[in-house]
């Protein structure tokens, strides 16, 4: 039995629980899963990769401006950035509720057609697809770290 494992997946399910039954809020879930899971989460991508551009010898110029000093910053902009975009889109074309915080995205024509649907929603699932994957080859690294 894996205590930490076991503690990481109670602690989702209880944010997950909270955050959409219990609470039932957008604000109330995002805050109880970025804190439980999304913070955690960030800061193990960022010292995995840390220690593996470490290990290279080929570094490009973005890696090596992440790890720096202020490379945290730097990763931190561009991860909120793209956490931005993705939901901007998903809010522009397809949910349209929070259009107040995605003003860039209100101008996008909301998505009707169930043909065009089949195609836009599985293209803006794939980052939460690849964040899926990626935990499965972070959690068999335990011994690599």
């Amino acid at each position: 039995m894996n205590i930490p494992r076991n503690l990481i997946v109670i602690g989702t399910f209880l944010s997950w629980y909270f955050g959409i039954v219990y609470f039932n809020g957008d604000m109330a879930f995002t805050t109880l899963n970025v804190i439980s899971h999304g913070i955690p989460y960030m800061a193990l991508i960022w010292f995995f990769e840390k220690i593996k551009i470490n290990k290279t010898t080929i570094k490009s110029k973005i890696m090596t401006l992440s790890f720096t000093k202020w490379g945290i910053c730097y990763f931190l902009i561009i991860l909120i950035s793209l956490a931005y975009l993705e939901e901007g889109l998903w809010d522009g074309l397809v949910w349209r509720e929070h259009l107040s915080v995605f003003k860039p995205f209100s101008t996008l024509p909301q998505i009707g057609s169930s043909e065009l649907l089949s195609l836009i929603v599985p293209l803006l699932a794939l980052p939460q697809a690849t964040h899926y994957v990626l935990d499965g080859f972070i959690w068999k690294a335990k011994n690599k770290f």
